[in-house]
């Protein structure tokens, strides 16, 4: 098939961000099997120098170069009178918008996939009879948290109107695709509860299981963190832990230490004794194969936490909250740890840090969980099912029934 895959991230690891990461290995997993077009947004021109590295996955790359992060106090309170989000209006361009058009009308594409909720406005001017969304995080659930956990002041108060039309524009905006994708059936969930009966599909993200380094003598040692701090939920989760946490867990053991791990790197962490800020990291495994547990204290966001999965297969046990073990598929207990308020959260890190053996048959668990559970092969073989759905084709016999099959024979 040919499909046009629009993001608003530049979809590499260097970019510093989660869903970026996970559009960018769909990229990977879906080039082989299809004639891939990528269309997206760069926030600097120096990002076009990783372009080189999605190449190899994709037929072409189309680019727009335009900062919607950095966005001036005098456009926020324009936002104030759109009916859209604020996100929205500042991810509309109309030279992506014609580079949209162009690539429809010239490329016959099968499916147009948009990415995201804040590049849904475009399906309003799209001209193509199967357009698709594919969420990554649902939007509705992610501004509620987030405003539950700060308090009412006059940016407070923008957010609150912000979520206010975020979810407002999310309940109308999805009814314009032929099929939306969320990555955990919570998410799903909620969207269903509001939009009664629309084409809503659980799609996992796919892992890759890293080839684990022999065992060393040296023991794991502290507390890891990765996220992207480009992410709000991963500034407060971080915030919260060592404000609320982390003291609890020094108290008992004082010789735990937390290393921070992520772009761009919170500096403002970096005088709390115990802790060092690393910033981006190139290649995690060394830092994943020193640490005896993570950590992911997140308290608002939608989707699903990759850094959960990816601690999991490097077979570090992950201490979380409910929130951050959603979509997992893991037992509390068996394949991590979720812990409800700070007090839980460290007296079962302690628990954790005091049981080295325990922490191993963990990460054991948790290792087979994403190699079973979040799999290539089974995702892009469901994936390429609602594409050929959308075709009007019948389903290939899955490449995995397929080779059962054949074992049975």
């Amino acid at each position: 098939m040919k499909i046009l895959i629009v993001s608003p991230y530049l979809p590499h690891p260097r970019i510093g961000h989660g869903g970026g990461l996970v559009i960018y290995n769909l990229l990977r997993h879906l080039g082989p099997r299809h004639r891939i077009t990528l269309l997206s947004f760069l926030q600097h021109p120096d990002e076009a120098a990783y372009l080189r590295e999605i190449e190899p996955f994709v037929e072409r790359i189309r680019t727009v170069v335009h900062d919607f992060e950095h966005i001036s106090k005098r456009k926020r309170l324009r936002n104030l009178v759109s009916r859209d989000p604020s996100l929205t209006v500042h991810l509309t361009d109309p030279r992506f918008m014609a580079e949209l058009d162009q690539l429809i009308s010239t490329q016959a594409f099968d499916i147009v996939q948009l990415e995201y909720l804040f590049l849904a406005h475009y399906a309003r001017h799209i001209r193509h009879p199967r357009v698709v969304l594919d969420l990554i995080e649902c939007f509705g659930r992610h501004w509620r948290g987030r405003i539950r956990n700060e308090r009412l002041t006059p940016r407070q108060a923008y957010f609150r109107f912000d979520w206010w039309k975020a979810e407002r524009f999310e309940r109308s905006i999805i009814r314009h695709f032929r099929k939306v994708f969320t990555l955990t059936g919570e998410d799903r969930a909620w969207l269903l509860a509001r939009c009664p009966g629309l084409p809503i599909h659980v799609r996992l993200p796919g892992v890759d299981l890293p080839t684990l380094a022999p065992a060393t003598p040296h023991p794991r040692q502290g507390l890891l963190f990765v996220g992207s701090f480009k992410h709000p939920a991963n500034h407060d989760g971080l915030a919260y832990f060592l404000r609320e946490v982390y003291p609890r867990v020094l108290a008992v053991r004082p010789e735990t230490t937390l290393t921070i791990v992520g772009a761009p790197a919170p500096r403002e962490f970096d005088s709390i004794p115990g802790v060092t800020v690393r910033g981006f990291v190139e290649d995690l495994a060394p830092v994943y194969r020193g640490a005896q547990l993570c950590i992911a204290p997140i308290r608002f966001g939608g989707g699903i936490k990759t850094k959960v999965l990816e601690a999991l297969a490097h077979e570090v046990p992950v201490v979380t909250t409910p929130l951050g073990a959603e979509g997992i598929g893991g037992s509390d207990g068996r394949e991590l740890v979720v812990a409800k308020g700070a007090e839980e959260f460290a007296s079962r890190t302690l628990e954790l840090l005091a049981d080295p053996a325990r922490c191993a048959r963990m990460g054991e668990a948790g290792r087979h969980l994403v190699a079973t559970r979040y799999a290539w092969g089974p995702i892009i073989d469901e994936l390429d099912a609602h594409y050929r759905d959308l075709l009007g084709e019948a389903p290939d016999e899955s490449p995995v029934v397929a080779a059962q099959s054949a074992a049975a024979l």
